[in-house]
């Protein structure tokens, strides 16, 4: 089977020859593709018009010869293997034509050698290309690397040895660049003469060449780049050489020196602070503390890899200290202060006021610092004084409450007016969203809020007529009455305002002023209500009880107008929506 492809440009003036080569090509495996040609045009141009693997060539022919086939090889620089096939050429002439550049001589009538010469010629062809493309990507490796050595912003330094010394060989121009033009005038001298004080360098050469390895040395230089801190680094090539890189690292000593006095700066003013500082990952496990935070909590510092936020708040507490955290790890910061509960070593309860920060740990991921303060004794005497105030607020409002008892025990008619307006009152409120705190003034206000009503004659309360004007008069006073009675009492509500403003209106229409809109105080907006929805469902000497229904048609008709339209809403509605009753 012919499955060795060849092509072969035949040159010779028999075809019959020609069909003879052929067959004993094939004969012996080959498939050939061919052209035969006769003359040195014809060379030329199928030479140029296609490849070929073998060139074989009759010796003499008419109008063109074996040494002329082999002359126009060599001027088209066509590395081609030519073969002499002749049937008349002697020893001498054959000889000739292998010192000419053919590669064999083939007698016509032994053409049993052929095919192994032919063999060996693309063998031999084939392993000059590969020479040729192994030289010429070594030499565009070259090329490639003394690019790469010059256009290098990294400053270098070539040195050969010679006998027991170093000669710098050269520098690119970065080293040249960065000793600001000196580097190049010491080409040529030896590591002896330069390194004269710092014998470290030809001992690092040395040893590179020796070991052919690799070192690293942090050196300065009075010659390359003096004053400045260089790490050297130590390469060997081959050809005798080595290669040193140079990167200055001036600036990077600087700023680590920078950070190291920044680092002793932070640590001093983390141990002489006065509030407790202290670190913790975001896993809540601790890594550092100062020295007020270990002594309060009674910890020496080896102890602290052990310890977690866990170990140090309750359970009620745990959620809110993660909270934090989480806080600290999306944001950055704990945008407000926060109090905290935790545990002392001995299990007593400290209070600690704590804002946490995320900051960078030599280097490491971020950590929390939390900078914390023990407001433990401020606690304590926060609760000391709650238990004061409450204290003294029951005591007011048993005062007040007193106040109201002896008004309508002289007043029997409108005995528990006050108890149930100051309920509605605290309902209307409480459907208003009003704060407890709020409410409460409400409830005091609304107990004594017809206190005045003592300065009245008691048989003009209790009449059981219609009031002369003057009467009138003297029971539209009583406002006025309870505000002075009440002006001077210390309060955390404004009790003697809303005594005073509560038969105000809304238009201007109501006394003892005559206030009118947004003067009015919402407190005594919300009893003006009450009062009239109360007085309204009650009786009275001077008239039967006219229910709740009218008293509210009341609050609806004029409400706008004589009422504060948000109150008498909210009172309509906790009637006819949530079912309120008066008490």
């Amino acid at each position: 089977m012919n499955d060795k492809p060849l092509r072969a440009l035949m040159i010779d003036d028999s075809e019959d020859d020609v069909l003879l080569i052929i067959r004993e090509l094939k004969r012996n495996g080959y498939n050939p593709a061919y052209e035969r040609i006769e003359t040195a045009d014809a060379m030329k141009k199928s030479l140029e018009d296609a490849q070929w693997d073998i060139v074989l060539c009759d010796y003499k022919m008419p109008n063109f010869s074996g040494p002329s086939a082999i002359s126009l090889l060599k001027e088209s620089n066509t590395d081609i293997p030519i073969i002499i096939i002749s049937g008349t050429i002697g020893e001498e002439t054959a000889v000739n034509c292998m010192h000419l550049g053919a590669r064999d001589y083939i007698m016509k009538g032994n053409l049993s050698r052929l095919c192994p010469a032919i063999a060996m010629e693309i063998e031999e062809a084939k392993r000059r290309i590969r020479e040729k493309q192994t030289g010429e990507a070594l030499r565009k490796s070259r090329e490639r690397f003394r690019t790469q050595y010059q256009v290098s912003p990294i400053p270098t330094f070539t040195w050969r040895k010679i006998d027991d010394d170093f000669v710098l060989l050269e520098c690119n121009d970065a080293a040249h660049a960065a000793t600001e033009g000196n580097a190049k005038k010491y080409t040529g001298k030896t590591a002896r003469e330069m390194y004269s004080d710092n014998w470290d360098v030809l001992r690092d050469l040395q040893r590179c060449f020796e070991e052919k390895t690799i070192i690293k040395r942090e050196i300065n230089s009075k010659h390359f780049m003096p004053g400045r801190s260089l790490v050297c680094t130590y390469a060997f090539v081959p050809d005798d050489l080595v290669m040193v890189h140079v990167e200055d690292i001036t600036e990077r000593k600087q700023a680590e020196e920078k950070s190291r006095e920044s680092e002793a700066r932070y640590r001093a003013l983390f141990e002489r602070s006065m509030d407790m500082i202290f670190m913790i990952d975001f896993n809540g496990n601790f890594i550092d503390a100062n020295n007020v935070a270990l002594n309060l909590y009674c910890y020496k510092r080896e102890e602290l890899p052990s310890l977690n936020i866990a170990s140090f708040v309750g359970e009620d507490q745990f959620e809110r200290a993660s909270a934090i955290i989480q806080e600290i790890r999306e944001t950055g910061t704990q945008k407000e202060l926060s109090e905290i509960r935790l545990q002392h070593k001995d299990s007593a309860d400290i209070y600690l006021e704590t804002q946490g920060t995320a900051v960078a740990l030599n280097g490491k991921p971020p950590a929390i610092q939390v900078v914390a303060r023990d407001v433990t004794e401020r606690k304590k005497a926060e609760a000391k004084l709650k238990d004061t105030l409450e204290s003294l607020r029951r005591a007011f409002g048993s005062t007040v409450q007193a106040l109201a008892s002896a008004l309508e025990f002289r007043d029997p008619y409108t005995a528990g007016h006050q108890s149930r307006s100051t309920h509605l009152a605290c309902a209307i409120a409480e459907e208003m969203g009003f704060p407890v705190d709020r409410i409460e003034g409400i409830r005091m206000a609304g107990s004594v809020h017809d206190i005045g009503k003592l300065s009245i004659p008691a048989e003009i309360l209790v009449k059981p007529k219609k009031l002369s004007e003057l009467e009138l008069s003297l029971v539209k006073e009583h406002p006025r009455s309870g505000y002075e009675i009440l002006k001077n009492v210390e309060s955390p509500w404004p009790l003697a305002q809303i005594v005073f403003q509560h038969h105000e209106r809304m238009d201007g229409s109501g006394y003892p002023m005559n206030l009118k809109g947004d003067v009015i105080i919402m407190e005594a907006r919300i009893l003006a209500v009450a009062d009239v929805v109360e007085a309204m469902s009650s009786h009275r000497p001077y008239r039967a009880a006219l229910g709740v229904e009218k008293a509210l048609e009341e609050i609806e008709k004029n409400k706008g107008v004589l009422y504060d339209r948000v109150v008498a809403d909210a009172c309509v509605r906790i009637f006819h929506e949530k079912g309120y009753r008066l008490p």
